[in-house]
């Protein structure tokens, strides 16, 4: 998961001591099509992370997660998740086990690839982000002379 290997890298926390794994995980298929790809669903789910022992103060901790939130998933607010809760068990004055639960909504993407390992309506594809295609110049109307997607009328 992104936010774990955030707090990793972070340098505050051993391998050992963050554990993770996802709970009340939905996945709601739908096609949508993005131009050079499709959204093909959206999974939601809840993600537990278990710090143990955390030896630093518990706002260390909130603070780097809340700034990868606002960072990483700014969309949450629009999705309606819930603000992420947590517990904290302490163990002494320096050390403590905290129980982190964040919920997620993420999209799930596939481009076409030759070979993918998905096969969807006779193609293939592969799960990736689809590229937002740029466009630099647009035709409006009825000039012969400039290129359109459908056939000019007239």
């Amino acid at each position: 998961m992104a936010l774990q290997t955030y707090l990793l890298e972070s340098g505050l926390f051993a391998d050992h001591e963050i554990e993770s794994h996802m709970e009340n995980s939905r996945l709601y298929a739908g096609k949508k099509n993005l131009g050079l790809g499709y959204e093909i669903g959206r999974v939601e789910y809840t993600a537990i992370f278990n710090i143990e022992p955390c030896t630093q103060p518990p706002s260390v901790l909130l603070a780097l997660i809340a700034s990868w939130l606002i960072e990483f998933d700014n969309e949450r607010f629009k999705q309606g998740l819930a603000e992420p809760s947590f517990d904290i068990d302490a163990l002494s004055h320096t050390t403590a086990d905290i129980e982190i639960e964040v919920q997620f909504s993420e999209t799930i993407q596939m481009v076409e690839q030759n070979n993918g390992p998905i096969s969807h309506l006779g193609k293939t594809y592969a799960c990736e982000t689809v590229p937002i295609e740029v466009f630099s110049q647009v035709a409006v109307g009825h000039d012969t002379g400039q290129a359109v997607d459908l056939p000019v009328t007239t």
